[in-house]
């Protein structure tokens, strides 16, 4: 039970062979969870820091949906509630149409991609996986982003690089924006939609100091120049300054965004802002 003004806690414990997670101390659900009420709430998750360093990074839980944007660097994880096979494909920036699962040689095993309540679905290869360089199209640290296409409702987070401290969560396409602010100076941002959205950088003065378009970008799947008609457009920038404003210039100019933090804060404290992790954007 959860009443106005009051937190309920759960922990998922440093162990990827655990099976549970705990409530307020006790193990009581599944590893892999979702959550229901029968009111509006809110939540975020937050990861412990391996360094000793504390708690960070809040991140939202948002909603399930089935079209999904996400910007996997390092590893995209989906996971679902439905107790009946779910289907996916998966769409990258680059052409790449995704049908089946990777395994960790960069190979196309034949398995379709398909999800369960309690399973978990891995888009891109860890760190140390032997295909870290060697395959293009599943190398790690692209900018590239991802449309999630499914048959039922799935939730999917990013496992941030760096110091792997959060994950930052895919977007349902409903909540696509058209403006954005940063309230951070950035070391990147990548922005994502479903179509070429056309933006305006405005800098804290409220001058267009950039028009930047979102594009798809590769050979298109078949190296011939070619897209899928849902492949995703996006665009990676590099630094802003806190304020900076990201406005799309038309009414269908939607997108959805994620940034990271400069590792040094306006008051010169290392990894100042948000721990050299990836954050979502909150649009309006």
């Amino acid at each position: 039970n959860v009443a106005a003004d009051t937190i309920v806690t759960f922990s998922i414990p440093d162990d990827p062979t655990a099976t549970s997670i705990t409530l307020n101390g006790a193990p009581v659900l599944e590893r892999s969870f979702k959550i229901q009420a029968n009111g509006f709430v809110m939540a975020t998750s937050y990861m412990n820091s391996k360094g000793g360093q504390g708690k960070f990074d809040d991140m939202p839980f948002l909603p399930k949906g089935r079209k999904l944007l996400g910007v996997p660097s390092r590893a995209g994880f989906l996971g679902t509630g439905s107790e009946t096979p779910v289907n996916l494909t998966i769409y990258h920036s680059d052409g790449t149409v995704q049908l089946n699962k990777i395994n960790n040689s960069c190979v196309d095993t034949g398995e379709p991609l398909s999800l369960v309540a309690g399973s978990a679905l891995s888009i891109m290869p860890f760190r140390f996986e032997l295909c870290r360089t060697s395959q293009s199209n599943w190398e790690l640290y692209k900018p590239e982003v991802v449309y999630v296409d499914a048959d039922q409702d799935v939730a999917g987070n990013n496992v941030a690089d760096a110091n792997g401290g959060n994950a930052a969560p895919f977007v349902p396409i409903s909540l696509m924006k058209k403006r954005y602010i940063i309230p951070v100076r950035t070391a990147y941002l990548v922005f994502a939609s479903t179509r070429p959205a056309v933006i305006n950088q405005i800098d804290s003065n409220g001058t267009v100091v950039a028009t930047h378009t979102l594009v798809r970008t590769g050979d298109g799947p078949n190296d011939d120049g070619t897209f899928h008609p849902l492949t995703p457009y996006r665009i990676r920038l590099g630094s802003v300054e806190p304020g900076t404003r990201f406005e799309g210039v038309g009414p269908t100019d939607l997108s959805v965004g994620w940034y990271q933090g400069a590792s040094t804060d306006p008051l010169g404290n290392s990894n100042g802002y948000s721990k050299d992790d990836e954050t979502v954007l909150y649009g309006y």
